[in-house]
């Protein structure tokens, strides 16, 4: 990385060992993403060379405190010390139940409860809104990090990492405006050291 310009990476975790698959009702979708939570990753899918060499060279790795973040987190950096914190948490947008007995395969369940939350029809832990506002917080974190360290990997979450990019890139970060969405996959965001930074924008009310 040039020595003018500081440097935040966004990567997802590794594949959960939690199965997701079989058929689950919608009144099971709380419990089948519980399980996902609490469960680390797979050991049987390697990370990418270029994201351990990174992790290996990188004064700064963070991670969110769900199992699967942490566990990625110190596959990639081995002995070294990583920072944890729940503002990198996936986001919380998934109800506990669909209201339906129906059974489904889980990713449809998965999706069928995305729909609600972006369209206001479910109860959720956090709103679009909410998690609108943890993702500025946490541009504002990884921000101080890349400036104190010069670059920061942040390991996190498919679905929160989109929504630090879209603020990252507010906010005058160069980086891609879609973020890759398999496992071990990472987004390079740069901005030169010295030029200021845009404000937050006002969160959108959902």
């Amino acid at each position: 990385m040039p020595t003018n310009t500081i440097e935040i990476v966004l990567a997802r975790h590794g594949p959960s060992r939690a199965a997701v698959n079989g058929w689950v009702s919608g009144r099971e979708l709380g419990d089948l993403m519980r399980r996902y939570d609490e469960s680390g990753i797979t050991r049987t899918v390697e990370p990418p060379s270029a994201l351990r060499e990174l992790g290996t060279r990188t004064a700064c790795v963070v991670t969110s405190d769900l199992q699967r973040g942490v566990e990625s987190a110190e596959w990639l950096v081995g002995d070294r010390r990583i920072s944890i914190h729940p503002e990198l948490r996936e986001a919380r947008c998934l109800p506990q139940s669909l209201g339906f007995p129906a059974r489904v395969p889980p990713r449809l369940a998965i999706v069928l409860g995305w729909m609600g939350w972006w369209l206001n029809l479910c109860e959720v832990e956090e709103t679009i809104s909410a998690t609108r506002l943890r993702a500025a917080r946490a541009v504002d974190l990884l921000t101080t990090l890349a400036e104190q360290h010069g670059t920061v990997l942040a390991v996190g979450h498919g679905m929160f990492n989109r929504f630090i990019a879209q603020h990252l890139r507010k906010r005058g970060w160069r980086g891609p405006r879609l973020l890759p969405s398999a496992h071990w996959s990472s987004a390079r965001y740069v901005r030169d050291v010295g030029s200021p930074a845009r404000p937050a924008p006002a969160a959108r009310r959902t």
